[in-house]
């Protein structure tokens, strides 16, 4: 489930903090060795970037080779040997001790991932004790050096006060470092500010450049903001068709929001044909995820839609095809809700686990 509204940050800690283990598992396998990506140095030791290459040939010479480095106090080895404790890799096992006190040793050396990690585990409490004070300093020196990531932690952190004197204009400060080098969530936070005035003046015109910036990414949350920019002419032309296809991309992504505000255009006919068995599959999409406005709303569109009953039991189909994966099964004389038909198929809604998907149409009968 993916939800959020307007004027609200869209990224918050737990969502982020997962990063840590990502981001080190990734630094350890990429191939990147001479660019960077929104303020990510590459490695520039050639001996660590020998050993990172050798990880994927002889994982047991390249990890201890990384070890030997960072012994010698080389910061680059010592990050990608906290990754390998954190995450257990490479035949070493979990160690959180290990990887903090890594981390610390480079962080201490200035490596901006170092630190960037480091802040995030503190101010997490999970892999360390929490220390969110001395978290907030190592993101904000891992930020003052232009990693994006950092950047976004830190607007997140002035947004909700965590560990920081709240302080909007802040918030608003770092997200623009962060989305000028293209990190979407900063983007849409800062088109969230924008929306709504939160720590800058209110401008849905502004809000619209961000929000698209971030939904060209790909960004479900960029998409989802633009479409309603879009369908309700919040700082562009009002285009309920482009704003519902912009909603049909972040409902594809499985963006609760997204799937019952399309939902609800197509029971509008706004945008896009007036269809009740489209409506009511994003709305049971939605619905699944325990969306409390689509669960009361595919109940009232549903019965905008045929009924008909299964006169034998039956098993219902992902796609209109019997070797399809199996969804449910359902038995004789339940009901449900016509939605479309496909050859000798027919595509069903369930009301009772909000389920679709598809049964032979002879299984099928208007009366029960």
């Amino acid at each position: 489930m993916k939800r959020g509204s307007a004027g609200k940050q869209v990224c918050f800690w737990g969502e982020i903090a997962f990063l840590v283990a990502m981001y080190l598992a990734a630094l350890l396998m990429s191939g990147v060795t001479d660019a960077q990506t929104q303020g990510v140095p590459a490695l520039r030791d050639p001996d660590v970037v020998a050993a990172r290459q050798l990880l994927r040939t002889d994982p047991q010479q390249g990890v201890n080779m990384i070890r030997s480095l960072a012994e010698q106090g080389r910061a680059e080895a010592q990050l990608l040997l906290a990754g390998a404790c954190l995450n257990g890799q490479f035949g070493l096992p979990k160690d959180p001790v290990q990887a903090v006190e890594w981390l610390s040793k480079s962080a201490e050396q200035g490596h901006p991932i170092a630190q960037y990690n480091l802040g995030m585990i503190l101010q997490e409490g999970k892999v360390a004790p929490r220390a969110g004070a001395q978290g907030v300093e190592w993101l904000r020196k891992a930020a003052d050096q232009g990693l994006a990531d950092a950047q976004l932690a830190m607007g997140l952190a002035f947004n909700s006060g965590v560990d920081v004197e709240e302080d909007q204009a802040q918030a608003v400060a770092w997200y623009r470092k962060a989305a000028e080098q293209g990190n979407w969530p900063a983007q849409v936070n800062l088109g969230l500010a924008y929306w709504a005035g939160n720590g800058i003046p209110k401008d849905a015109a502004e809000a619209a450049v961000w929000f698209r910036r971030a939904a060209e990414q790909g960004a479900g949350w960029g998409q989802y903001y633009l479409g309603r920019s879009l369908v309700f002419g919040a700082g562009v032309p009002k285009d309920a068709s482009q704003g519902a296809e912009w909603w049909r991309k972040a409902a594809d992504q499985g963006y609760a929001d997204a799937q019952h505000d399309l939902g609800v255009l197509y029971a509008q006919g706004r945008g896009v044909p007036r269809d009740y068995g489209r409506a009511v599959y994003w709305l049971a999409e939605a619905a699944r995820s325990e969306h409390h406005e689509a669960i009361k709303h595919v109940k009232a569109i549903a019965r905008l839609v045929p009924s008909l009953y299964l006169n034998d039991s039956a098993e219902v189909r992902e796609k209109p095809d019997a070797a399809a994966e199996v969804l449910r099964t359902a038995d004789k004389g339940q009901r449900v809700r016509e939605l479309s038909r496909k050859d000798d198929w027919v595509e069903v809604y369930f009301d009772d686990r909000h389920t679709v998907g598809y049964v032979g149409a002879d299984l099928l009968s208007r009366k029960k």
